[in-house]
């Protein structure tokens, strides 16, 4: 197992990589800094609404979040709600596509903080990406995903951006974990492994929560990625 991280380049360098592969997630809505007044205020005030839906759902579920009850946690008169989203469906398109490019944000910017020893040595990208679980964030996508499996016409627009979210977060793990760099089948198969044994976790601590149990399996999903890093297991030979 390598104890020693390899020569990459700066934290900051590799935050700023991607970066540039997170611009391809980001809304068309969310305006640059160079925009004027008004389409600022319109973009705050989406965000404003998009944070409010993210809290109802996180909350109370997706099958208790109106657009009545996410108007009244943003503080904004129905009016300014129904200029924005006349629908639940507008609005929970957006929320999904939103949900999406913060998660990745979010995420980018608390691995750019691991050193080089808790990324490559400790692994404790592992852990940074279990806290996120818990996150507003993540509780909305938890709620979407349920119910895309029996609304198919959230299904289709949920399943369209976790294609695109997939293809995009992969180029970003490999950005910021630059000893993945040159693995591009195996990040894939790490990535799959990691989310989906850390949402089955995260799911089973709701129904039976043991945080020692939960701590030991994230050590043993940390040791598998470090022996798929490192080449000592094959998954396509298996």
């Amino acid at each position: 197992m390598a104890t020693d991280a390899p020569p990459v380049a700066s934290s900051e360098k590799r935050q700023r990589r991607a970066a540039s592969v997170l611009e391809q997630l980001q809304p068309a809505w969310i305006p640059n800094d160079d925009v004027n007044w008004q389409q600022q205020k319109s973009a705050q005030t989406r965000i404003t609404i998009l944070e409010a839906a993210i809290k109802c759902l996180a909350v109370s579920g997706y099958s208790s979040t109106t657009t009545q009850g996410v108007a009244k946690e943003a503080g904004i008169s129905r009016g300014a709600m129904l200029h924005h989203y006349s629908t639940k469906q507008e609005l929970v398109e957006q929320v999904i596509e939103y949900t999406f490019y913060k998660r990745l944000k979010n995420n980018i910017e608390d691995f750019s903080k691991l050193t080089d020893v808790e990324r490559v040595s400790e692994m404790q990208g592992v852990e940074v990406l279990w806290e996120s679980y818990f996150t507003p964030e993540f509780q909305a996508y938890i709620e979407l995903a349920m119910a895309a499996r029996t609304d198919e016409s959230l299904r289709d627009v949920f399943r369209s951006k976790e294609q695109v979210f997939d293809k995009i977060n992969r180029e970003s793990i490999r950005q910021i974990f630059p000893e993945w760099k040159e693995k591009l089948k195996e990040v894939a198969v790490a990535n799959d492994i990691l989310t989906s044994t850390l949402l089955g976790l995260h799911i089973y601590q709701y129904i039976s929560p043991d945080q020692p149990r939960a701590q030991v399996v994230r050590k043993l999903i940390s040791r598998v990625l470090v022996m798929l890093r490192e080449d000592q297991i094959d998954p396509f030979s298996l």
